[in-house]
């Protein structure tokens, strides 16, 4: 395996170099394992537990962008999905 091959052995990694070092997907791909609710639930969840906002398109799709609402919650989930 090539040193280039490894910046893309995994989802996260790969989704890291196409949008240029930004995290979102990857940090909310891991606090949607760590939701106990239905994924129905998990935006609600998300905004209560660590004050962030998913911003949706006009189909009704998350988007990458998104907005803090608590930034001592959303200090948390920075630094535990980092």
């Amino acid at each position: 395996m090539s040193s280039q091959n490894k910046l893309y052995s995994t989802r996260e990694s790969r989704l890291d170099t196409i949008v240029g070092g930004q995290t979102w997907w990857p940090r909310l791909f891991k606090a949607k394992v760590e939701c106990p609710l239905p994924d129905r639930e998990f935006p609600d969840w998300l905004e209560t537990t660590y004050g962030v906002r998913i911003i949706y398109d006009e189909q009704g799709q998350i988007t990458d962008r998104y907005e803090v609402i608590d930034e001592s919650l959303y200090l948390i989930f920075n630094l535990k999905f980092a």
